[in-house]
């Protein structure tokens, strides 16, 4: 398992001194030789990272550089989520509905107009919005069958148990 935190990885003393270009290539590069990244969705229903320049900027290498992508969530986060969405799917829609690369913020004003900038002459904001729903939506999927083949696996068992209680 590789671990990157720019936070600890970078000199951070240095860091304000570094332009944005050599951001852009070291996430770039880190994301493209690792080939993987997890997005905590923290809360699921306005997942702060789907509002920050970096995240989503981090989440286009991804799929420029054609790495994994995982979500990642709390147990509580994930009960939540799925609560949610057996009670009404269209939470999901709303959350989605919310999601607009072209708001997204950063600490920096300087480094948020930069991403704008690379997302305009690249992707587009459209694009890029339709790569995050898409990541979204596989996600979501996949949590959504994972969820239900827990569910028959527990019941499976509770059955089984039940059996034995009676023999």
């Amino acid at each position: 398992i590789i671990l990157w935190f720019d936070l600890f990885s970078n000199n951070q003393h240095a860091a304000p001194d570094l332009d944005f270009h050599w951001w852009c290539n070291t996430f770039q590069s880190a994301i493209k030789q690792f080939g993987h990244t997890v997005m905590i969705l923290s809360p699921w229903d306005d997942p702060i990272p789907l509002t920050r320049a970096w995240c989503l900027f981090e989440l286009y290498s991804t799929v420029i550089t054609n790495s994994k992508f995982t979500i990642a969530m709390t147990v509580e986060e994930e009960n939540k989520f799925q609560e949610a969405i057996i009670n009404d799917y269209n939470v999901y829609n709303k959350m989605l509905g919310q999601i607009d690369v072209e708001k997204s913020k950063s600490f920096k004003p300087e480094d948020e107009k930069r991403i704008h900038e690379v997302v305009r002459q690249t992707v587009g904001f459209n694009q890029l919005n339709s790569l995050v729903f898409e990541k979204l939506r596989e996600w979501v999927i996949q949590s959504s069958v994972d969820s239900i083949n827990n569910s028959i696996s527990s019941n499976s068992n509770d059955s089984q148990v039940n059996d034995e209680d009676n023999i």
